[in-house]
């Protein structure tokens, strides 16, 4: 069990700290992990309350770049988005998340139209509504949107980290109220919770005070290799259960 933990607070400090460093990337990384710890029905709840305080903490520690004037019509659309995914979540079976989650990260790890067909929803209401419909699912909807934050923010590196975290944690917030609305009870997974928490606000100070000390192309070299292996284990073990 404790041992589990210790694991567990790893990768949430460490994809906390990627996340600092490079903008996006690390909440897939933990998605891909969570399960071969987590059962299904957890991973994405897991996920979405570490993550809340993983991106909560960094758009804090860089609150001074955040994009303030995005915030409002963002929230409407990610609110609109939580609702519709939330209906439609009530009678998903869990036990295929793993298998959509690692469909997912390939896609979005691999195939460029999928990258680029997201690339053209630009308007803080869309990319809120995608954020918050599909994160129920996927558990870590920042990808989906980040070409079409590049563009936008594309001569403002600070100011594209942090206000990606900060949309993240809204996303991450809706879909936590969404998943105890439909019942999910996160007391079973209190101490899992806590520690991972911890970790991921020491991730975020640290990549903080690395964000410019790191060049982001090797991180990302890092990051494709370990998504495409996790999000394959992914999709495995869910057809030889399931099939």
């Amino acid at each position: 069990m404790y041992s589990e933990i210790a694991i567990l607070a790893l990768i949430s400090f460490t994809t906390s700290a990627f996340n600092a460093i490079a903008g996006a990337g690390g909440g897939m990384v933990m998605m891909g992990a969570l399960p071969i710890w987590l059962p299904s029905n957890a991973v994405v709840p897991i996920h979405g309350l570490v993550q809340l305080f993983s991106n909560g903490s960094r758009a804090y520690f860089l609150r001074k770049n955040i994009d303030y004037a995005s915030l409002k019509t963002f929230v409407i659309g990610c609110l609109l988005g939580s609702i519709l995914g939330g209906l439609l979540l009530q009678d998903f079976p869990t036990e295929w998340l793993p298998l959509i989650i690692g469909i997912y990260i390939l896609l979005n790890t691999w195939v460029k139209p999928f990258i680029k067909a997201l690339a053209r929803f630009e308007h803080p209401v869309v990319l809120g509504a995608i954020q918050g419909a599909f994160g129920l699912f996927v558990g870590a909807p920042g990808p989906l949107i980040i070409s079409a934050m590049k563009k936008r923010y594309c001569n403002d590196y600070a100011k594209l980290v942090a206000t990606i975290a900060v949309f993240n944690s809204i996303s991450h917030f809706s879909k936590l109220v969404i998943y105890i609305v439909i019942g999910f009870s996160f007391e079973a997974y209190w101490q899992i919770g806590l520690v991972m928490i911890g970790a991921a606000i020491i991730g975020s100070l640290v990549g903080k005070m690395l964000q410019s000390k790191i060049p982001t192309r090797y991180l990302q070299w890092l990051l494709t290799s370990l998504l495409t292996l996790l999000a394959i284990n992914m999709i495995i073990n869910v057809l030889k259960i399931q099939l």
